[in-house]
């Protein structure tokens, strides 16, 4: 601050020190700012690929396309789907299982093996959005889990068929 000491007046001290403070968060702000849509893109470009591991029975536009996959021989059978109350059930006992004093893995595993089916999982993935405010449960999977976490939720969900049918 040496340059101030040759500045007299003390409305001319306060002016450039203010501008000096100006100034420097608006090069923070705009480094914010291109650093956060960077890592926008990468979640996306990422968010991506977990969807096509999570839930690979979606048509493009993202619907779900279990009914038109039913294969000859089980034509006459319908899928099952979990009820209203089952699905909340499980999707509030995962949301339950997260917590700021450490995740219950335990808890979230067991909810994804009450399922019988990636249709099931997929139902439970969108009841999921209500108790997270819209967060899908494939992001809170891989953000909240280890690697390793992750990768046994994701055994417990590839180890489903994609649907289960009664007669």
């Amino acid at each position: 601050m040496k340059f101030l000491k040759n500045i007299s007046n003390p409305n001319k001290k306060t002016a450039i020190i203010v501008g000096s403070i100006a100034a420097v968060s608006v090069i923070s702000i705009l480094l914010f700012k291109r650093k956060s849509e960077k890592t926008k893109s990468k979640a996306i470009s990422f968010l991506g690929k977990v969807e096509e591991e999570f839930n690979p029975s979606t048509t493009v536009d993202g619907n779900l396309a279990f009914e038109d996959n039913i294969i000859k021989n089980e034509k006459n059978s319908k899928v099952i789907w979990l009820s209203n109350d089952e699905v909340s059930k499980l999707a509030k006992l995962i949301w339950d299982a997260w917590s700021i004093f450490g995740d219950n893995e335990k808890q979230v595993y067991s909810q994804l093996e009450a399922t019988k089916s990636k249709a099931q999982i997929a139902q439970l993935s969108d009841k999921y959005k209500e108790y997270s405010n819209g967060t899908a449960l494939k992001f809170d999977l891989k953000a909240r889990l280890s690697q390793d976490e992750f990768n046994e939720a994701m055994k417990i969900i590839n180890s489903k068929p994609d649907k289960t049918f009664y007669n």
